[in-house]
Order: C-alpha cells, then sequence, then structure tokens
C-alpha cells in the first residue's frame, strides 16, 4: 500500500489482461473464474456454521457464475471468420491510436 495526500493508504490498482484495450477474454479464462466462484459457493454452503451473509452471497453469486459460464461458451462457439469480423473494427481503431503492433519505441 502507498500512502496518499490525504494519509490514507490506498493500493494502486494494476490492470488486468481483460480492462479496456487489453486482449479479449479468452474461453479458459472466463470458465477457470466461473468454475472458482461456483466452487467457493460449494464450500460456503457445505460448512454449517458460515456467517449468514456469506450464505445470502453465496446464494447470489452462483447464478452470475452460470451465467458467465453460459456467455462464455455462446461468445467462444462463433467460427472463426465471425470472430475476426467482430473484432476486426477494434483492432484498426487501435491500430490507428497506436500505431502498428512493434512500432512503439519507449526509448
Amino acid at each position: 500500500m502507498t500512502p496518499s495526500t490525504s494519509g490514507c493508504c490506498r493500493t494502486t490498482p494494476t490492470p488486468g489482461p481483460n480492462v479496456t484495450g487489453g486482449a479479449p477474454p479468452t474461453h479458459q479464462g472466463e470458465s477457470a473464474r466461473a468454475a472458482a466462484v461456483r466452487a467457493w459457493a460449494g464450500d460456503i454452503n457445505a460448512q454449517p456454521d458460515a456467517p449468514h451473509a456469506l450464505r445470502d452471497l453465496a446464494a447470489s453469486i452462483r447464478p452470475l457464475a452460470d451465467q458467465t459460464t453460459a456467455r462464455a461458451e455462446a461468445r467462444h462457439a462463433e467460427p472463426d471468420e465471425t470472430y475476426v469480423t467482430r473484432l476486426r473494427p477494434h483492432h484498426e481503431t487501435s491500430v490507428q491510436v497506436s500505431g502498428p503492433p512493434g512500432s512503439w519505441d519507449y526509448r
């Protein structure tokens, strides 16, 4: 944690691979995250002494994980040609803004 000017401690968020401008989410990544959430919800529900608030959270988050899995299946089930056609405008915009890959000189 790094101190801010107001004396409060804050952390600086580190962008992950799926932030705006990053690589699109992968089927494997989305499925793994959804499986981890479902496993966590199952662990909470398996504990008889789990706090009621955690049980409520597990009950509400598990359907969202199931929806994420279903969206990942649908998103990654499209043919390659359709996928490329859908992402081409994003790539072209990125190249227009940043230049072609490999043309960046950070010196």
